[in-house]
């Protein structure tokens, strides 16, 4: 589970089960209808966690992740942060290790 549709590359390429994100629109929020259905695909496909991202506000995640004891964690969707050389490299191998720890 994602924060939004960042990942689906990533999780293909990787062969990670992605249920589904709590933004299916980008700057908009989901409806309650939106939310119940999500509720119960995570709970019928047993997610342990919410992925979100640094640059927004993880108020709806935790919210979410509090009524469905879920973990929240952070991906790195690496749009932001500094600009040195080895930057991607360095994000990616933090995003490596963020969802060796959350997936186990």
């Amino acid at each position: 589970m994602t924060f939004h549709d960042a990942f689906p590359y990533f999780c293909r390429r990787y062969g990670i089960k992605l249920v589904g994100v709590i933004e299916e629109v980008p700057g908009a929020s989901p409806s309650p209808r939106y939310l119940a259905a999500l509720s119960q695909a995570i709970r019928d496909r047993g997610v342990k966690v919410i992925f979100t991202e640094p640059q927004f506000n993880p108020r709806l995640a935790q919210q979410l992740a509090r009524d469905l004891k879920l973990s929240v964690v952070h991906l790195d969707v690496l749009e932001t942060g500094s600009l040195s050389p080895t930057a991607y490299e360095d994000g990616m191998r933090r995003n490596l290790q963020t969802l060796s720890a959350a997936l186990r």
